[in-house]
């Protein structure tokens, strides 16, 4: 029976459209609860193809020339089946892509802009920077939106738009309580007084009890002082050579400084903050926002047999990736892309047999 599923998920075919490959998931096994790759948008009853009255929002992510391009073209593709259909500004260390310019799908298309970004520091901590930089290109946006290349929209993009034109819109960690009076956020106040970032006229006194994940965060126009203040905390703790610096790393609750500091900036805006719980990127069961791969290896470069035979089944993210790496950006050919949903039904099959207990 297994094998029989097997042979049916492993079949699919590409359609070349222009420049674009999308992926028709007519022959795969589409009994209900199994997965599906990315449907043929007439096939697919819930998918809008109305494309969404522009905001003038745009969309920016940052990652290096390599196997990071892989995540940055599947966000990508997500972006576009989601019904975005502005620009998507990428900050680019090393060789630019040749997949950058107007990329059409599902009825729509996006202009992924290809900006060379060479900071002194990890682009992790330069995501306030890159933003601002771009809120100076774009003085037309109304608010601007930042995703890691590792992140996939799998909510209808005016529902995002929506929520970014509120307020500084933000999701909880793995690990997201943090009430307003734990002795974590007592460091972090510490913390800012010793790296001599004075207080500005936009800041409030608020309190938040979620601790949140720095890979996705919406910013109005109106609140670019929150960009500005997390900015600064980055540059004056990267100044003060943090890292090298165990008196001051020992007021980080994690290794990730721009989550601490984006955290730490958050406070000062608590009052124009709009929240969502971890569930919105997959951290919990009932997301359907966003689904965010973090730590390694990436889905991309997973060994998903392997991890299935040490126990560690398939996870959300996984599953998610195949459903938007076949176009329009061919992120895997058509024998990859068949090779990897059989993969993925083989390891999805021996984690239902066994798993680890801590995983």
């Amino acid at each position: 029976m297994f094998t029989a599923r097997l042979r049916a998920g492993a079949t699919c075919h590409v359609t070349v459209v222009c420049r674009s490959a999308l992926c028709d998931a007519r022959a795969v096994n589409r009994r209900p609860g199994r997965f599906t790759a990315t449907p043929h948008p007439r096939s697919d009853p819930n998918l809008d193809l109305r494309p969404v009255q522009a905001r003038s929002v745009v969309v920016t992510t940052l990652f290096e020339a390599g196997h990071y391009e892989l995540g940055a073209m599947t966000l990508c593709n997500s972006l576009i089946r989601s019904g975005y259909a502005g620009t998507v500004w990428c900050g680019v260390r090393g060789r630019p892509p040749n997949w950058a310019g107007p990329v059409s799908g599902w009825g729509r298309t996006i202009d992924v802009q290809a900006v060379a970004f060479d900071p002194p520091h990890h682009l992790t901590n330069c995501k306030p920077a890159f933003m601002l930089s771009i809120a100076e290109r774009v003085p037309e946006a109304s608010a601007l939106v930042y995703l890691d290349p590792d992140i996939i929209i799998k909510c209808p993009w005016g529902e995002i738009e929506d929520w970014c034109v509120r307020g500084i819109a933000a999701i909880g960690d793995e690990n997201w309580l943090t009430p307003a009076s734990s002795p974590v956020r007592a460091r972090w106040r510490q913390l800012r007084e010793m790296l001599s970032v004075p207080r500005t006229a936009a800041e409030t006194d608020g309190s938040l009890d979620i601790y949140c994940n720095a890979g996705f965060v919406g910013v109005p126009r109106r609140d670019l002082a929150f960009l500005e203040l997390w900015g600064g905390l980055m540059e004056s703790a990267l100044a003060r050579e943090i890292y090298d610096n165990p008196q001051l790393r020992s007021y980080l609750r994690t290794r990730h400084l721009d989550q601490e500091l984006f955290n730490l900036a958050l406070m000062s805006f608590a009052d124009r903050c709009s929240l969502r719980g971890p569930e919105a990127m997959d951290f919990a069961p009932g997301g359907a926002i966003l689904s965010h791969a973090t730590g390694s290896p990436k889905p991309w470069n997973k060994n998903l047999v392997g991890r299935a035979l040490l126990g560690k089944a398939p996870s959300k993210v996984d599953r998610e990736f195949l459903r938007y790496c076949g176009g329009p950006l061919p992120v895997l050919d058509r024998w990859a892309l068949r090779r990897r949903l059989a993969a993925y039904y083989l390891a999805r099959g021996i984690g239902s047999f066994f798993r680890r207990s801590d995983y």
